[in-house]
């Protein structure tokens, strides 16, 4: 409702009241970029102390796949010597190789001077790339095996949190709302874990 003056002219109440809405085309401005960035910060900060989270939770998994790197690297690198081998008939090359000269040391020195040496020292080459093999898929399993155990147990503390929250709304919350949206709300905790890990 308008309220006009005396001589006709709207009333002042009515411009201070206009103020409040934006005008058709212009745009609201948003919260501050500082207040943004505090409040994801806060949210990271709340769900951390939620679900119980430590700095070791971060650090096995990711070390755990360091280590299995460094079996696939190890394990790779062994077939340089393999190729050279099968290419020069001999492994030879070994006595003056910087960074492979320390295979032959692995077999016995009586094995030395074997008619079979080098099916021999093939042999421990062939088991040392099968063990870097196996350690490489055993630590990255147990990465993977930490990191979901640890995943779910942020799930589970998270939807408790989350539940609990949606429960103190009141019945007018879900009086009002689809049951979809409440469903929704309590979804909304599994994407939160992209925040903590």
């Amino acid at each position: 409702r308008v309220n006009f003056r005396p001589d006709g002219r709207p009333s002042a109440a009515c411009y201070s009241s206009t103020r409040q809405f934006s005008t058709p085309g212009t745009r609201e401005k948003g919260p501050p970029a500082r207040m943004t960035a505090s409040s994801s910060w806060g949210v990271i900060r709340h769900y951390w102390r939620v679900s119980k989270a430590r700095g070791r939770h971060l650090a096995i998994p990711a070390l755990l796949s360091l280590i299995a790197s460094a079996f696939e690297g190890f394990s790779l690198a062994l077939i340089i010597p393999l190729a050279d081998a099968v290419s020069q008939n001999s492994f030879d090359f070994l006595d003056t190789s910087t960074a492979f000269g320390w295979l032959p040391s692995m077999l016995p020195s009586r094995l030395a001077e074997a008619p079979n040496h080098d099916l021999l020292l093939l042999g421990c080459i062939a088991a040392l790339v099968f063990i870097g093999r196996v350690g490489k898929l055993a630590t990255f399993y147990l990465a993977n095996l930490y990191r979901v155990a640890r995943d779910a147990r942020y799930r589970v503390r998270i939807g408790r949190d989350t539940f609990a929250r949606v429960l103190r709304f009141g019945r007018q919350y879900f009086d009002r709302h689809a049951v979809g949206s409440v469903d929704a709300e309590l979804a909304w905790s599994d994407a939160v874990l992209g925040l903590l890990v």
